[in-house]
Protein backbone atom coordinates (compact mmCIF):
# COMPACT_ATOMS: atom_id res chain seq x y z
CA UNK A 1 0.00 0.00 0.00
CA UNK A 2 1.30 3.40 -1.02
CA UNK A 3 0.65 6.42 0.44
CA UNK A 4 1.39 9.92 -0.53
CA UNK A 5 0.61 13.59 -0.27
CA UNK A 6 -2.76 13.20 -2.13
CA UNK A 7 -3.75 11.01 1.25
CA UNK A 8 -3.10 14.01 3.66
CA UNK A 9 -6.13 14.44 5.65
CA UNK A 10 -5.55 17.67 7.42
CA UNK A 11 -3.48 20.36 5.08
CA UNK A 12 -2.84 22.62 8.55
CA UNK A 13 -1.69 20.18 10.03
CA UNK A 14 -0.10 17.64 7.38
CA UNK A 15 0.48 15.19 10.13
CA UNK A 16 -2.46 12.28 9.21
CA UNK A 17 -2.58 10.59 5.87
CA UNK A 18 -5.56 8.27 5.12
CA UNK A 19 -6.08 5.36 2.72
CA UNK A 20 -9.14 4.66 1.32
CA UNK A 21 -9.28 0.91 -0.04
CA UNK A 22 -11.17 0.40 -3.25
CA UNK A 23 -13.82 -1.64 -1.47
CA UNK A 24 -14.26 -2.61 2.42
CA UNK A 25 -11.75 -5.35 3.33
CA UNK A 26 -12.54 -8.07 6.02
CA UNK A 27 -9.52 -8.70 8.25
CA UNK A 28 -10.04 -11.94 10.27
CA UNK A 29 -6.93 -14.18 9.51
CA UNK A 30 -4.52 -12.74 12.23
CA UNK A 31 -3.09 -10.45 9.17
CA UNK A 32 -0.30 -8.43 9.94
CA UNK A 33 0.76 -4.46 8.58
CA UNK A 34 4.70 -3.09 8.78
CA UNK A 35 6.08 -0.01 7.98
CA UNK A 36 8.49 -0.76 4.74
CA UNK A 37 9.81 3.04 4.14
CA UNK A 38 8.97 6.47 4.58
CA UNK A 39 10.22 9.96 2.49
CA UNK A 40 9.33 12.94 3.96
CA UNK A 41 11.08 16.42 4.18
CA UNK A 42 12.27 17.79 7.49
CA UNK A 43 9.76 20.90 8.18
CA UNK A 44 8.30 20.22 11.54
CA UNK A 45 8.74 22.87 14.12
CA UNK A 46 10.64 23.42 17.36
CA UNK A 47 9.32 26.43 18.79
CA UNK A 48 6.01 27.26 17.88
CA UNK A 49 1.90 28.39 19.83
CA UNK A 50 0.85 24.94 19.24
CA UNK A 51 3.91 23.59 21.70
CA UNK A 52 3.45 26.53 24.24
CA UNK A 53 7.29 27.25 23.93
CA UNK A 54 7.28 30.44 22.11
CA UNK A 55 7.61 32.93 24.71
CA UNK A 56 9.54 34.36 27.73
CA UNK A 57 10.57 37.81 28.97
CA UNK A 58 13.03 40.68 30.04
CA UNK A 59 12.64 43.75 32.24
CA UNK A 60 14.25 47.26 31.74
CA UNK A 61 14.48 50.48 33.18
CA UNK A 62 14.01 53.72 31.43
CA UNK A 63 14.48 56.48 33.93
CA UNK A 64 13.13 55.14 37.36
CA UNK A 65 10.71 53.13 35.73
CA UNK A 66 10.93 49.17 35.16
CA UNK A 67 8.42 47.49 32.74
CA UNK A 68 9.02 43.35 31.78
CA UNK A 69 8.82 42.48 28.26
CA UNK A 70 7.57 39.56 26.43
CA UNK A 71 9.48 37.92 23.36
CA UNK A 72 7.26 36.20 21.19
CA UNK A 73 9.15 33.84 19.05
CA UNK A 74 7.20 33.05 15.47
CA UNK A 75 6.52 29.77 15.08
CA UNK A 76 9.12 27.99 13.40
CA UNK A 77 12.28 25.87 13.35
CA UNK A 78 15.26 27.30 15.54
CA UNK A 79 18.99 27.14 16.05
CA UNK A 80 20.43 29.48 18.95
CA UNK A 81 21.59 31.45 17.16
CA UNK A 82 17.84 32.01 15.40
CA UNK A 83 16.92 32.59 18.80
CA UNK A 84 19.63 35.68 19.89
CA UNK A 85 18.44 37.49 16.27
CA UNK A 86 15.14 37.20 16.84
CA UNK A 87 16.07 38.78 20.32
CA UNK A 88 18.22 41.67 18.46
CA UNK A 89 15.05 42.12 16.39
CA UNK A 90 12.92 42.26 19.57
CA UNK A 91 14.93 44.59 21.20
CA UNK A 92 15.52 47.03 18.22
CA UNK A 93 11.73 47.17 17.90
CA UNK A 94 11.94 48.22 21.88
CA UNK A 95 14.15 50.81 21.45
CA UNK A 96 16.51 48.88 23.44
CA UNK A 97 20.10 49.27 22.26
CA UNK A 98 23.01 51.58 21.81
CA UNK A 99 25.58 51.75 19.31
CA UNK A 100 29.45 51.54 19.93
CA UNK A 101 31.73 54.02 18.00
CA UNK A 102 32.08 51.69 15.24
CA UNK A 103 28.47 52.38 14.66
CA UNK A 104 27.32 48.56 15.57
CA UNK A 105 24.49 47.88 17.80
CA UNK A 106 24.99 46.82 21.34
CA UNK A 107 22.85 44.47 22.97
CA UNK A 108 22.44 43.89 26.72
CA UNK A 109 21.35 40.28 25.97
CA UNK A 110 22.99 37.44 24.53
CA UNK A 111 21.62 34.16 23.70
CA UNK A 112 25.05 31.68 22.53
CA UNK A 113 25.47 27.96 21.96
CA UNK A 114 28.33 26.54 23.92
CA UNK A 115 29.11 23.56 22.21
CA UNK A 116 32.18 22.53 24.53
CA UNK A 117 29.93 22.40 27.06
CA UNK A 118 27.13 21.29 25.27
CA UNK A 119 25.29 24.11 26.60
CA UNK A 120 23.46 27.56 25.88
CA UNK A 121 24.75 30.23 27.62
CA UNK A 122 23.08 33.10 28.33
CA UNK A 123 24.55 36.72 28.81
CA UNK A 124 23.12 39.53 31.00
CA UNK A 125 24.82 43.32 30.76
CA UNK A 126 25.07 46.19 32.68
CA UNK A 127 23.21 48.99 30.82
CA UNK A 128 25.01 52.20 31.77
CA UNK A 129 23.00 55.83 33.20
CA UNK A 130 25.53 57.49 31.34
CA UNK A 131 26.00 57.02 27.45
CA UNK A 132 29.86 55.48 27.31
CA UNK A 133 32.76 57.36 25.94
CA UNK A 134 32.02 56.71 21.29
CA UNK A 135 28.69 55.62 21.94
CA UNK A 136 26.01 57.15 20.49
CA UNK A 137 21.87 57.10 21.17
CA UNK A 138 20.52 56.33 17.85
CA UNK A 139 16.92 55.88 18.94
CA UNK A 140 16.97 57.79 21.83
CA UNK A 141 16.53 55.42 24.62
CA UNK A 142 15.99 57.19 28.20
CA UNK A 143 18.49 55.94 30.17
CA UNK A 144 17.96 54.54 33.52
CA UNK A 145 18.90 56.47 36.54
CA UNK A 146 20.91 54.06 37.86
CA UNK A 147 23.15 51.54 35.60
CA UNK A 148 21.40 47.98 35.88
CA UNK A 149 21.04 44.25 34.15
CA UNK A 150 17.79 43.19 32.39
CA UNK A 151 16.28 40.34 34.46
CA UNK A 152 15.03 37.45 31.72
CA UNK A 153 12.85 35.31 32.77
CA UNK A 154 12.66 31.53 30.74
CA UNK A 155 8.83 30.52 30.55
CA UNK A 156 8.02 26.90 30.84
CA UNK A 157 8.57 24.74 27.92
CA UNK A 158 10.86 26.83 26.54
CA UNK A 159 13.18 25.71 29.17
CA UNK A 160 13.53 22.30 27.93
CA UNK A 161 15.08 23.72 23.96
CA UNK A 162 17.69 25.72 25.84
CA UNK A 163 18.61 23.06 28.90
CA UNK A 164 17.30 25.72 32.10
CA UNK A 165 14.87 25.14 35.06
CA UNK A 166 11.53 26.32 34.23
CA UNK A 167 11.10 30.24 35.47
CA UNK A 168 15.18 30.35 35.59
CA UNK A 169 15.89 34.03 36.33
CA UNK A 170 18.70 36.01 36.16
CA UNK A 171 20.28 38.43 38.47
CA UNK A 172 23.14 40.31 38.01
CA UNK A 173 25.05 41.09 34.64
CA UNK A 174 26.67 37.54 33.98
CA UNK A 175 27.05 34.50 32.26
CA UNK A 176 24.31 32.08 32.49
CA UNK A 177 25.18 28.44 31.61
CA UNK A 178 22.12 25.80 30.94
CA UNK A 179 21.60 23.07 33.78
CA UNK A 180 20.92 20.28 31.96
CA UNK A 181 20.93 19.14 28.13
CA UNK A 182 19.44 21.84 25.75
CA UNK A 183 16.98 20.08 23.72
CA UNK A 184 17.29 22.13 20.52
CA UNK A 185 15.11 19.50 18.46
CA UNK A 186 13.04 18.04 20.37
CA UNK A 187 11.29 16.24 17.21
CA UNK A 188 14.46 14.56 16.43
CA UNK A 189 12.50 11.00 16.66
CA UNK A 190 9.41 10.05 15.23
CA UNK A 191 6.67 7.43 15.93
CA UNK A 192 4.30 6.18 13.31
CA UNK A 193 0.82 5.15 14.20
CA UNK A 194 -1.47 3.09 12.38
CA UNK A 195 -4.62 3.04 13.90
CA UNK A 196 -5.62 -0.73 12.47
CA UNK A 197 -3.05 -1.93 14.78
CA UNK A 198 -3.76 -2.71 18.45
CA UNK A 199 -0.55 -4.09 20.90
CA UNK A 200 -1.85 -4.72 24.14
CA UNK A 201 2.05 -4.36 25.53
CA UNK A 202 2.06 -0.89 24.31
CA UNK A 203 0.80 2.83 25.22
CA UNK A 204 -0.45 3.44 22.59
CA UNK A 205 -0.98 0.80 21.25
CA UNK A 206 -1.22 1.84 17.72
CA UNK A 207 2.39 2.75 16.97
CA UNK A 208 4.13 0.43 14.62
CA UNK A 209 7.34 2.26 13.23
CA UNK A 210 9.76 4.74 14.55
CA UNK A 211 12.54 6.63 12.59
CA UNK A 212 15.57 9.22 13.76
CA UNK A 213 15.88 12.30 12.19
CA UNK A 214 19.55 12.66 10.30
CA UNK A 215 19.10 15.27 7.77
CA UNK A 216 19.46 19.27 8.55
CA UNK A 217 16.41 21.46 8.01
CA UNK A 218 14.68 21.39 4.70
CA UNK A 219 16.79 17.94 4.06
CA UNK A 220 14.87 14.37 2.88
CA UNK A 221 14.52 12.14 5.42
CA UNK A 222 14.71 8.38 3.78
CA UNK A 223 14.19 5.76 6.42
CA UNK A 224 13.68 1.98 5.26
CA UNK A 225 14.11 -0.81 8.61
CA UNK A 226 16.91 -3.21 7.55
CA UNK A 227 13.84 -6.07 8.72
CA UNK A 228 10.13 -5.52 8.32
CA UNK A 229 8.40 -5.60 12.10
CA UNK A 230 4.92 -6.54 11.54
CA UNK A 231 1.75 -5.75 14.37
CA UNK A 232 -1.44 -7.63 13.99
CA UNK A 233 -4.27 -6.26 12.67
CA UNK A 234 -7.19 -5.93 15.08
CA UNK A 235 -9.79 -8.14 13.35
CA UNK A 236 -13.22 -6.35 11.70
CA UNK A 237 -14.35 -4.83 8.85
CA UNK A 238 -12.39 -1.93 7.48
CA UNK A 239 -12.81 0.61 4.41
CA UNK A 240 -9.25 2.90 4.95
CA UNK A 241 -5.91 2.68 7.10
CA UNK A 242 -4.76 5.76 8.38
CA UNK A 243 -1.28 6.60 9.40
CA UNK A 244 -0.60 9.40 11.90
CA UNK A 245 3.01 11.26 12.78
CA UNK A 246 3.40 11.57 16.61
CA UNK A 247 6.68 13.14 18.76
CA UNK A 248 7.92 11.24 21.69
CA UNK A 249 4.98 12.44 23.99
CA UNK A 250 2.42 11.18 21.27
CA UNK A 251 1.39 14.10 20.15
CA UNK A 252 0.56 14.47 16.47
CA UNK A 253 3.78 16.87 15.37
CA UNK A 254 2.35 19.64 12.79
CA UNK A 255 4.57 19.30 9.37
CA UNK A 256 5.22 21.72 7.16
CA UNK A 257 5.62 20.13 4.13
CA UNK A 258 3.02 17.27 2.96
CA UNK A 259 5.35 15.89 0.26
CA UNK A 260 5.58 12.38 1.79
CA UNK A 261 6.13 8.57 0.39
CA UNK A 262 4.88 5.29 3.25
CA UNK A 263 4.72 2.27 1.67
CA UNK A 264 3.06 -0.12 3.71
CA UNK A 265 3.21 -4.34 3.52
CA UNK A 266 -0.01 -6.08 4.81
CA UNK A 267 0.39 -10.20 5.12
CA UNK A 268 -1.73 -12.93 6.20
CA UNK A 269 -0.18 -15.33 8.58
CA UNK A 270 -2.01 -17.97 7.78
CA UNK A 271 -1.09 -18.30 4.22
CA UNK A 272 2.19 -20.24 2.66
Amino acid sequence: IALNQSHCLDTTQNNTYVYNFPNSVQFVNDESIAVASISMFYSWYNISAALANNTYTYSWTSGATTTTYTVLIPDGIYQISDLNKHLQFTMINNGHYLQNASGGNVYYIQWVLNPTLYSVQLSTFEVPNALPAGFSNPVSMVLPTSAFAPVVTISSKLNEIIGFTSGFQTTTANAYTSSFAPQVNQNSNILVSIDAINNPYANPSSVAYSFSVNVGVGEQISSQPSQLTYNKITRGNYNQLRVTFLNTNYQPIQIRDPQVSIILVIKDDTSD
